[in-house]
């Protein structure tokens, strides 16, 4: 949570910011105290991604009606530096051009509204008794045993210490609206969509320029493995996120 004063930093910061983008054509004026007492921020932000490789964003499975026709029609493919020559194998004459590649292949990732927000350390589950029995003091020293925290001489002095800790500001990632569940009876997931991710490759191979024709278009190697993350719901694998992480220090 961002306290109701740094909510009113946050806002007159963000306000100047966009104010002196204008240009100096505009001259700034102070706001009064009663001026500033009706501006409010918002507390966090939530953020959304999503990412379709040869994919269809409607199941996050393969995308057929283009990747059907060819099984290198979705692909993926990498050379490494130094490898632009090829090496002759059987069969092969001056094979030229040596690639990496992945076969008939798509990926999906969707991030479903990560919570980001200003916090202070002490607002964490863990700040009861337990945050108190793993409370370390070597991890808040430098390296001549110098206690690092502002306005505590003694580290090891756990009562002073705790308390500063507990005032430091934080940021705090979450995913509010956590659902997740498990039936082990029937061996199925509900809600698992915090995160989800999909990954398939039906094969791996490295391929080489022959004839006038690219590597990493040929499919004269066959394949040595594949890959495939999913889950029983469908083609996209759920993930299911609990509790709250704090990243503090800087």
């Amino acid at each position: 949570m961002i306290s109701w004063s740094m909510q009113k930093l946050f806002a007159v910061l963000f306000s100047t910011t966009l104010i002196a983008s204008v240009g100096n054509a505009l001259e700034l004026a102070p706001l009064s105290d009663e001026q500033l007492g009706d501006i409010s921020g918002q507390e966090g932000v939530l953020l959304s991604q999503e990412y379709y490789y040869n994919s269809n964003p409607a199941t996050g499975g393969r995308d057929d009606a283009y990747c059907n026709a060819s099984v290198l029609n979705c692909r993926f493919t990498w050379q490494i530096a130094g490898r632009e020559e090829g090496v002759a194998h059987s069969g092969m004459t001056n094979p030229k051009g040596e690639w990496l590649v992945y076969k008939d292949g798509y990926l999906s990732l969707s991030v479903r509204r990560l919570g980001l927000d200003a916090a202070f350390l002490g607002e964490a589950t863990s700040s009861g008794s337990s945050y108190n029995s793993f409370y370390n003091p070597e991890r808040f020293k430098d390296s001549f045993g110098n206690c690092l925290l502002e306005g505590v001489i003694d580290c090891d002095a756990s009562t002073t210490a705790r308390d500063q800790i507990r005032l430091m500001p934080s940021m705090k990632a979450s995913y509010p609206e956590t659902i997740g569940s498990y039936n082990s009876a029937t061996k199925q997931s509900t809600g698992y969509n915090d995160v989800r991710f999909a990954l398939s490759f039906t094969g791996l191979a490295i391929e080489y320029d022959q004839l006038g024709s690219p590597g990493y278009l040929n499919n004269d190697q066959g394949s040595y493995m594949g890959v495939s993350i999913a889950d029983n719901n469908g083609p996209m694998a759920g993930i299911a996120f609990g509790g709250d992480f704090y990243l503090y220090g800087f």
